[in-house]
């Protein structure tokens, strides 16, 4: 099957091939033509290519207990590398995975006083280079701290303005002659805080620091809400919009009563000035160190959340609820109280079926790795959004699918 009838039936015979040797572990030919539909002779077509391509290695079998030679059977190999990499202020961390998602190889670099855009190429070259010495680099995902535009360039960077006008994944091509998307950093937190849970169930991703952000996801894709006339997705980081008061505060965003113009780590701080907090920090870290005064303001905002999110906790079917960003130090005070705020509209038998768990117990790193997999086997579903599906970007104007097309 050609490039063109490719288009023209959506399938990908080879792709679809190694994606089923990753899933099902080693298999003979005759037997992954059988599971794929397609003919012995199509497939060994596709064996030989893959082959060739040095995606493929075979099983050390056994010695035959009869007469001829064994059947060879095939997987995926092991130096086929993906990569994620994440840049900050203070540096870059990549982690390099295999097909399996296992964790292959991972290094850091740290930027001297807070980096400049020639130290971010030099450092991001070093790290990408490195890794290629210890494998095959297939697809490389960068996290950005910032927005980012639909063609990969940063457009606003405020912690991190040196990355600002960079784009990542033209840089990689050009240097690296490898596959590359770039895009908010967020996007692999969201994928090393999915990976754990099953991929029916819906997660409640609850990043909770200066402001508030809801994401919602089914396994590890986000749901994705359009609204072509907004020029936007609804239901997404943009939760924290959604009015809790009638009429009440004014938030940054100029609407009045928004949830996070009351619970966001700063509108707490400012509402409380009485608690002495300069950041988010200080506050999660009074309320772990049992301060009463910063419990009961907190305890106050838990309840407050539980009213507001119980809806959609019933009506998506919500199985984990998942707090990140910098009020997790107060982890055990806000899943003590969130289930006590959840019990007045829930049934004991239905609050037991729902998980809320601390984030950051696998590295973001990690989900950059995950995602960059993810861009190698399903690129349609990664490349139609830029930050987090926030901006709904035209077909047209999407980064070049053809340079995503694996085995034209």
């Amino acid at each position: 099957m050609n490039h063109s009838e490719q288009k023209k039936t959506g399938r990908n015979p080879r792709l679809e091939l190694l994606r089923l040797l990753m899933d099902s572990g080693p298999l003979e030919q005759p037997e992954a033509a059988r599971l794929l539909g397609i003919t012995k002779a199509g497939c060994n077509l596709h064996f030989q290519r893959l082959i060739a391509e040095k995606y493929l290695e075979p099983v050390p079998s056994a010695p035959p207990s009869g007469r001829g030679r064994p059947a060879m059977k095939w997987h995926p190999a092991s130096n086929n590398l993906f990569c994620g990499v994440l840049l900050n202020r203070t540096g870059i961390a990549l982690e390099a995975v295999d097909f399996r998602g296992e964790r292959c190889f991972t290094a850091t670099e740290r930027f001297s006083g807070g980096g400049d855009a020639a130290e971010v190429c030099r450092k991001l070259d070093d790290v990408v280079a490195e890794a290629s010495e210890k494998g095959i680099v297939r697809c490389i995902f960068v996290g950005i701290p910032g927005g980012i535009d639909a063609n990969g360039t940063v457009t606003s960077s405020p912690n991190f303005p040196a990355v600002n006008n960079f784009n990542a994944e033209a840089h990689l091509r050009k240097k690296f002659a490898v596959r590359a998307y770039s895009d908010t950093m967020a996007l692999a937190i969201e994928r090393s805080e999915t990976c754990r849970f099953a991929r029916e169930e819906v997660t409640l991703l609850l990043d909770w620091s200066e402001g508030i952000g809801i994401r919602f996801l089914l396994g590890d894709a986000p749901f994705m809400l359009g609204v072509p006339d907004a020029g936007r997705y609804r239901g997404l980081w943009d939760y924290g919009h959604t009015r809790a008061v009638p009429g009440g505060r004014r938030c940054h965003c100029g609407k009045r009563g928004c949830l996070e113009a009351y619970i966001g780590g700063v509108p707490l701080l400012e509402q409380h000035p009485e608690l002495g907090c300069a950041t988010v920090e200080d506050f999660a870290g009074k309320i772990a160190a049992n301060d009463p005064a910063a419990e009961h303001v907190f305890i106050e905002a838990v309840e407050l959340l539980a009213q507001q999110i119980r809806h959609d906790i019933e009506l998506f079917g919500v199985r984990n609820l998942v707090l990140f960003g910098g009020m997790r130090p107060a982890f055990p005070v806000f899943a003590s109280h969130l289930t006590r705020g959840l019990g007045r509209f829930f049934e004991p038998e239905e609050l037991a079926s729902l998980r809320i768990l601390p984030g950051g117990t696998v590295p973001p790193e990690h989900g950059a790795a995950l995602v960059a997999r993810d861009c190698f086997f399903t690129p349609s579903r990664i490349l139609r959004h830029r930050g987090l599906g926030q901006e709904v970007i035209p077909p047209e104007q999407c980064v070049n699918r053809e340079d995503f097309t694996i085995f034209k």
